[in-house]
């Protein structure tokens, strides 16, 4: 499983009361629990909602589970409440009663689960907050945390957030990686006609069955990247090698998943002196998971 954090981007409905700072109540509490703001944000004495709008996640998968966290201090040490209606535009996807006791700041969590929501679902959500009653409640950040995994019903999935993750690509030398399927196979193309580009290119699947009413299927990918090359200057097709291994390596692409085998990356460099073309051959076998019964 991989998160991925959103944090309060607008305001929609201000009854609770700003304190420190100036500007929206949204630009109060957006700072983000890690590197935490207490001089600033909103207070309530009760019976007033205050409902944000938050950024849109960009998560390639299936968001199972919203965590909404708080960093939050009471006026008083007694136990109370803070009311959390969560929406996905105008539906309600989740309520949760979040337990504030404390006169110091520190972080408080709920969470909604049973989800099946994917980032475009999410992309116009929305926190509305309460609280029943004093003491006053003080809150200086908010964030939801989508907890998310890839939903591998088929290779298609797992070979499209590929792509994905490989398009957010940009060398050293700055120019974008242009990702396309590649039908013609794992033979390098002497002249390949749109570069740069990475052509990806699936020739077997396994499956086989594991514990826990899952099943695990293994791909078997070529990834050819072609790049435009100087005589004696490879630096455009080392830079395509150094990203690609880092896409590689970023555990938040690949945690519902594992690379069983990074074979050798292979160059290649071709073409007339001026019109050289640098490629890079990266064989990959890819181990993911799904339901038992998913085709």
């Amino acid at each position: 499983m991989a998160t991925e954090t959103i944090k309060p981007n607008g305001d929609i409905t201000t009854g609770w009361t700003p304190f420190g700072g100036a500007g929206d109540h949204y630009t109060r509490v957006d700072n983000g629990i890690s590197t935490p703001t207490d001089t600033q944000g909103i207070s309530s004495t009760g019976g007033f909602a205050e409902k944000f709008d938050f950024e849109s996640p960009s998560f390639p998968g299936v968001c199972s589970e919203i965590a909404i966290r708080f960093r939050a201090k009471g006026s008083a040490a007694t136990a109370f409440n803070i009311d959390c209606a969560l929406y996905d535009g105008d539906d309600e996807i989740g309520y949760l009663n979040i337990e504030l006791a404390s006169t110091s700041y520190g972080t408080i969590t709920g969470s909604v689960d049973s989800l099946a929501l994917t980032a475009a679902d999410l992309s116009d959500f929305k926190l509305s907050i309460n609280h029943d009653g004093e003491p006053t409640a003080y809150i200086t950040e908010i964030e939801a945390v989508c907890t998310w995994a890839f939903s591998t019903s088929n290779e298609n999935t797992m070979l499209s957030a590929l792509k994905t993750a490989l398009e957010s690509i940009t060398t050293d030398n700055d120019f974008q990686i242009d990702t396309q399927e590649v039908i013609e196979g794992p033979t390098v193309i002497s002249d390949h006609v749109n570069r740069p580009s990475i052509g990806i290119y699936c020739d077997r699947r396994e499956r086989v069955n594991s514990a826990h009413g899952r099943s695990r299927s293994r791909l078997h990918v070529w990834l050819t990247g072609y790049v435009d090359a100087q005589p004696n200057d490879f630096d455009n097709i080392w830079a395509l090698s150094a990203d690609i291994e880092r896409i590689l390596d970023d555990s938040d692409y690949w945690s519902y998943s594992e690379f069983t085998d990074v074979k050798n990356f292979n160059y290649y460099f071709g073409g007339p002196a001026n019109d050289m073309i640098g490629i890079l051959q990266v064989e990959l076998e890819i181990d993911y998971f799904y339901d038992f019964g998913s085709p």
